[in-house]
């Protein structure tokens, strides 16, 4: 059986076809090589999964099924590690386990920056198709604690 991608739409669809963005069109086309008519697989991100037909620049829709969150919601509150890849797997694997929300913490005592938003988003996504998971995690913060201590 052959790799099928599974992408992220945002929604709401309301067409028969789905566009995607230009980067995931670059990475279907030029790495990945999917020819048009090839299978996929892609979500919402709010629990919408379907299964469609790749046509080279977007994805023509076919059966489509609401996915119930399974669990508990689990919500992750964290200071931001101070390496960049440390960062990354921590927000991937939130992604992958089904974490609801991660929220970042700045405190008086943490010397980790928050990333910026756009590279959440793309680990989250990318973590989210990875997985094929159909719920995308919310990411936002940073709550501060602590800052108005001094240290002396």
């Amino acid at each position: 059986m052959r790799h099928r991608p599974h992408l992220y739409v945002p929604g709401p669809w309301a067409e028969g076809s789905l566009g995607v963005g230009d980067q995931a069109v670059r990475h279907m086309t030029k790495v990945l090589r999917y020819p048009p008519g090839a299978p996929v697989t892609y979500t919402d991100g709010m629990g919408i999964v379907g299964s469609g037909t790749w046509s080279g620049s977007d994805i023509d829709r076919g059966e489509e099924t609401q996915v119930v969150r399974s669990g508990r919601a689990v919500d992750v509150i964290v200071a931001a590690p101070n390496v960049k890849e440390r960062q990354r797997f921590l927000v991937e694997k939130c992604q992958e386990l089904g974490v609801r929300r991660l929220r970042w913490l700045a405190t008086a005592w943490s010397s980790g920056r928050v990333p910026p938003q756009r590279r959440v988003t793309a680990w989250t996504v990318g973590a989210l198709e990875q997985s094929r998971g159909a719920w995308l995690m919310a990411v936002d913060g940073p709550i501060e604690i602590g800052r108005a201590r001094s240290r002396a």
